[in-house]
């Protein structure tokens, strides 16, 4: 069996607010990906 990749990517917030936003990128076995952005509060 393979393994899914999952990386956890912040973004750099130009603003300076402690307002922090994480982009989570899913791969899938069949080469599917899936980004989701959190805001993290």
């Amino acid at each position: 069996m393979g393994s899914n990749s999952v990386e956890k990517i912040p973004i750099n917030n130009s603003t300076g607010s402690s307002e922090t936003t994480i982009e989570i990128k899913i791969k899938t076995l069949d080469s599917q990906t899936y980004t989701l952005q959190v805001d993290k509060q």
